[in-house]
């Protein structure tokens, strides 16, 4: 019954996050605690729907910016799926942009897989900036650390 609580509680706190003026800030202590990966959490919420209100106070009640939900994304990936004020948001506050989902993409890959659209040409602006990499960037630094630390 506790996990159906959880999902009730995540169902509850991404719908929150959505509306202005909820507060979250009582309830996602609890359901940070709760780690239910099943469903969506409010920060991830608020950055698939490109509410920067709801991000801030997701953030600010103590969500975790790195936090990986389904398909291994962050809210960072959500965010660069198209909500360039989010984007700015999370880079802010240290999300970590190069962070690889379940096939291997990072956020910037997935703003560049829709570059046509406006928003998202913005946003592989915003994570060049920041430094972002593509998923094969990072796996090509990390293959060429791991031989450089294999000496014999």
């Amino acid at each position: 019954m506790k996990y159906l609580r959880g999902m009730e509680l995540a169902n509850l706190l991404s719908l929150a996050a959505l509306v202005s003026g909820v507060r979250i800030e009582d309830g996602i202590g609890q359901l940070q605690a709760a780690k239910q990966d099943r469903e969506p959490m409010p920060l991830h919420t608020a950055a698939f729907f490109g509410d920067v209100k709801a991000a801030e106070r997701a953030l600010a009640a103590g969500a975790d910016k790195d936090e990986l939900g389904n398909n291994r994304w962050t809210p960072l990936h959500f965010a660069a799926s198209g909500s360039p004020e989010v984007v700015k948001l999370l880079l802010a506050h240290g999300a970590d942009k190069d962070k690889l989902d379940y096939t291997g993409k990072t956020p910037l890959d997935l703003a560049k897989a829709r570059i046509f659209e406006t928003s998202h040409r913005e946003v592989v602006t915003l994570l060049k900036a920041a430094g972002a990499k593509t998923g094969e960037e990072v796996k090509a630094a990390a293959a060429t650390q791991k031989k450089s630390w294999s000496f014999w």
